[in-house]
């Protein structure tokens, strides 16, 4: 027998090929590239009377691992596997067994939705407050999913596990705006204490994390409602304008520039650079077009003296040299005496000048 036969005959559950006990060497030895064996694959189908057939007719390692340290009970958890996830806790199974990078059987249940699942794991000792190896612990795996009822099991059964920061200062609440839950962004604050203006360790916040991914209902929750700052600045001196023309998010720059009424033309604390400059540094020509429309300056200079044509060029953006050209940009010299059209490569992008600079 192979594994593709073993997979077979446990995924159509075709017990009675497992109760020959002359088989066991055999059935306990295949295994797939990754390691996975046949309780593994009984856990990931949910195959109670075949995993305890294993166990018994076999005498299965109920503590097997395959390559990357995953053991039956991460399998189960994973894939909400209720049936044999209980069968391998009431054989006393370690609940807190780690995998590769440091996940427990909990941390995986917390990626799915079943919350019968997360229950049967704490109710057999599982600590929710364990962090994996990028000091994510349960709680905040499960901010990743959106899953507001099994934070709530998970605070029931440790009522400080909402107060956890990954290895680079990352909150739930980041990760919920980041991923676009809405719901639980107005519930995290509603019923936790998070600092709204939390930076992780590249300075970035929960509002920028939403504006950057186009989430402007999340945005408005916390900027309207929770007064959420929208000038804070990022490690490299950037503010929620600039991380937004960096993304091309052109609602939340909307949001920026006709809400919250953000100066079009703020600079970057440290290169002195305006959303103007990121849009044309990353070729964000729709971008520019809106910030241009609400009365950006084109000719603007950053800290070495360098416009967003400067920027454009130098970038080897023909349609953003165009555009710029198009709104009145001038051949400016920036601090060591380049112009713009100096900095042009690209045929494309020299053509553009040769066209429209007299």
């Amino acid at each position: 027998m192979d594994y593709q036969s073993l997979h077979r005959l446990i995924k159509e559950n075709n017990v009675q090929s497992f109760y020959r006990p002359e088989h066991s060497d055999v059935l306990l030895a295949i295994q797939s590239k990754q390691g996975d064996c046949a309780l593994h694959l009984a856990c990931h189908y949910d195959r109670e009377e075949i995993l305890g057939v294993l166990v018994t007719v076999h005498s299965a390692d109920v503590e097997v691992s395959n390559h990357e340290g995953k053991k039956p009970l991460h399998e189960a958890a994973q894939f909400s596997s209720l049936k044999c996830l209980n069968y391998l806790l009431s054989k006393g199974v370690q609940v807190d067994s780690l995998k590769r990078a440091d996940w427990t059987p909990l941390m995986l249940a917390c990626t799915r939705s079943k919350v019968d699942v997360v229950q049967a794991l704490l109710a057999a000792g599982a600590n929710p407050c364990l962090k994996n190896k990028d000091g994510w612990n349960s709680f905040h795996i499960a901010c990743r999913e959106g899953h507001i009822p099994i934070l709530q099991e998970l605070v029931n059964n440790s009522p400080m596990v909402w107060d956890t920061k990954s290895k680079n200062s990352r909150t739930p609440l980041h990760t919920a705006a980041l991923h676009g839950h809405a719901e639980l962004v107005s519930w995290l604050l509603k019923t936790f204490q998070y600092d709204i203006d939390a930076a992780d360790s590249c300075g970035v916040t929960a509002l920028v994390d939403a504006l950057r991914s186009g989430h402007v209902d999340i945005a408005s929750t916390l900027v309207l409602d929770y007064k959420a700052d929208t000038s804070s600045h990022d490690k490299v001196g950037r503010q929620p304008i600039h991380q937004v023309a960096q993304t091309g998010q052109q609602n939340s720059l909307e949001f920026l520039l006709d809400i919250v009424k953000v100066p079009v033309d703020t600079a970057s604390e440290i290169t002195q650079e305006t959303a103007l400059h990121t849009s044309a540094k990353e070729g964000q020509e729709l971008i520019m077009e809106i910030l241009i429309k609400h009365g950006a300056d084109v000719n603007k200079t950053d800290s070495r003296g360098r416009t967003a044509l400067h920027i454009a060029s130098g970038a080897q953006s023909a349609s953003c040299v165009r555009s710029l050209l198009y709104h009145g940009a001038l051949m400016l010299s920036d601090n060591s005496g380049k112009l713009p059209n100096e900095l042009a490569i690209k045929k494309s992008v020299i053509d553009v000048f040769a066209s429209i600079v007299k």
